[in-house]
Order: C-alpha cells, then structure tokens, then sequence
C-alpha cells in the first residue's frame, strides 16, 4: 500500500504566473504526495530554473508546441506511458495543452484528472477561429475532467459561461503568496531625482506595456516629470517595445531586462509598479508588489478585479489607455501621504486573501477528498 499519493503536474510553458502557481503547489505538497513534473523547459524563465537547482521531484522534459498538431498526439501517447508507469493517482493539468494531456492520457490511464484553466477558453483574444477551437476541446474534454479548479471567481465564472457548468465539480482555490517583512517607504517619493516605474511578466501586447512607454513620453514632455521605465521580463514584443521607446525618443529612460531572481528587490526599487494588462486569469504581478507596499497601478480587467477588490485598493484605471496611467501616476506622486495609507490597506488586503498558506492547505484537502 502507497504512503504517498502519487501526483502528476502538466504544464506547458513554465513562465510567469503559471509557473508560479504551479511551483507553489509542487512545493507545497512535495512533503506529503510524490509529485512528477511535465512540461517543455526550452520555454522556462528563470524562477524555474532556480526552481530546478533546489528541487528533488522528478522531471520530464517535453517538446510542447503552442500550436496544435501530430506532436500532441505523440505527446499524449508519451505522457500515458508516463502515468502507467509512474502508477499515478492524480494528473493536473495546467492551461490549455496541459489540460488536454492531462485528460486525455489521464482518462486512458484511469488515474484522477484535475484541471486548471488559465487562459485558452477564457479569453477571446485568438482570433476566431482558434477560440472556437478551444471552445470545443474544452467542451469535449468536459467529462473526462473529475476536478475544475479555478484561481479566481472570474475564471470560474467564465468558463461556466463559455463551456459548461457544474458547481460540484467546480473548485474556487485563490492564488497565494509568502507574507513579506519588508515595506515600502513612499513619503520619501517626491525627495528623489526621479521616479521609476517597473512592470514585470511576459512580454505580449496583452499586458499594456506599450500604453506604459506612452505614458513615459507624455509624463516627461507635458508634466515635466523625471521618469524612467524598467520592464523584466521576456517575449514576443521585445522588438517591439525597443522599437516603440527609439520612436517615441524614450530609449534612453526604458529598460527592458530579462526576468529577475529577486522580484522583491526590483519591486522595493521601483516607486510604482504599473499591470495594465488586458485580459488576466488572476494577477500574481500586483499581488507581489502591494504586498509589499508599493504602489499599485492596474486595470480590473478579468481576475484583477478580484486582486484590486473591485478597485477599492491600489490605483485603478477604468480604461486601458496612456492618458489613465499618467493621472494615476500624478497622483501618487503628490498625495505621498494618502497614497502611504491607500498601500497599507492594500498589503493587508492581499496578505490576507491571497496567503500561500490557504492556497496550499486548500489544495491539500482537494488531493485527499
């Protein structure tokens, strides 16, 4: 007789805030299950590979395309083979490939399938066609799934809607984070030769951060105000952040570094940190840094209104545009001692909601019922 249960996590591309959700299961739970990780590590950011050199689970290394193709029906077969061999009890898969693995090879193996959706069929943002795509997977994969766990209302909420609904099946288990004992000083904001602005994940379109450089321009040439912008992170709009800084004559105030492994340290240097993003499952990005009492602008487009409390924390704008980021930014920048107080109220709203401790114990409960 098995001690530990056996559990699998799948995930395709281990960067950002899904590689954090599920590192903070793997390690979570290590204790008291045997967990297997599957994912495609050419598509790693660095938080995973520090993740790697600490970590004894076993890994396997796939070649996961984003596209669907012959290779995911290779991959599924793979994965079977994986999961009967390793006598799994539990496989989880994690967005879209890795919830079709999970399901398909899970089902063929008898073993327990979870899912967690963090993007895919949620968010109209692929183009016609390809929604309809993940629409219909989704619904086909729908009975084979025995767990819907979802890391905010919205999501839950969303895919009810757009696929199915099944409130016993469906499981609403926020995203957590590790208190911190470090704060922000913001009195001192005004005393400073500049301010910095940072934003941190991935670099698509969907996350605003051309809306952030914008801003840089207008908030330099129309109010005089010495700002600089840092971005860390990696992606498909490299280029075109670089080229849009060198045409709007900003290149010498943004940065853009690739992912950091102390995002604590770089959000404490940052006077303000900006998520403008456009379409979020949740937002572990403003979780980190109000936690730490900096100040917080951000959208409340999809899970992030839940992170921003419907916009009654953090600085919120109600539409995606340049001209809301630089009101934002006046703001905070002369009414430091408001905007101390608004940070506090925000650290201890998050600490309290989104505490990795409850996600972890949450979860822990979800594996053994």
């Amino acid at each position: 007789m098995k001690d530990k249960k056996k559990i699998v996590q799948i995930v395709r591309s281990p960067a950002g805030g899904i590689r954090k959700h599920v590192i903070s299961l793997v390690e979570g739970i290590n204790e008291l299950s045997e967990v297997v990780l599957i994912t495609d590590e050419s598509k790693a950011d660095s938080g995973y590979i520090e993740f790697k050199k600490r970590t004894n689970i076993k890994i396997y290394n796939l070649k996961i395309n984003d596209k669907p193709g012959f290779l995911d029906v290779y991959n599924c077969l793979k994965i079977y083979l994986i999961l009967y061999k390793e006598k799994v009890d539990i496989v989880h898969g994690h967005g879209a490939k890795g919830g079709i693995y999970s399901r398909v090879s899970g089902f063929l193996c008898g073993s327990k399938v979870f899912y967690t959706a963090h993007g895919g069929s949620m968010h109209l943002m692929h183009g016609f066609l390809k929604n309809i795509l993940y629409s219909f997977i989704e619904k086909l994969l729908f009975v084979f799934t025995d767990k819907f766990i979802f890391e905010s209302k919205y999501s839950m909420d969303t895919f009810s809607k757009r696929v199915c609904d099944d409130p016993e099946r469906f499981i609403l288990n926020y995203n957590g984070v590790l208190p911190r004992k470090a704060k922000k000083n913001i009195l001192n904001l005004l005393q400073k030769d500049s301010i910095n602005l940072a934003s941190f994940g991935l670099l698509r379109k969907i996350k605003g951060h051309h809306l952030v450089i914008d801003a840089v321009k207008i908030l330099r040439e129309e109010h005089g105000l010495n700002v600089r912008y840092t971005i860390y992170g990696d992606g498909e709009e490299l280029q075109n952040l670089c080229n849009q800084a060198l045409g709007k004559n900003v290149d010498s105030f943004v940065e853009i570094y690739n992912y950091t492994n102390d995002i604590d340290a770089k959000m404490l240097e940052a006077d303000i940190v900006i998520h403008p993003s456009e379409f979020e499952s949740f937002g572990y990005v403003p979780v980190e840094s109000m936690i730490l009492g900096v100040p917080t602008i951000g959208s409340l487009n999809g899970g992030l209104s839940e992170v921003f409390n419907k916009g009654k924390i953090g600085f919120v704008i109600q539409e995606l545009s340049s001209d809301a980021i630089v009101k934002q930014v006046k703001y905070i920048v002369n009414n430091r001692e408001a905007v101390q107080l608004k940070c506090e109220e925000a650290r201890k709203f998050v600490g309290k909601k989104f505490s990795e401790k409850k996600f972890v114990s949450k979860y822990k409960l979800i594996i053994n019922d």
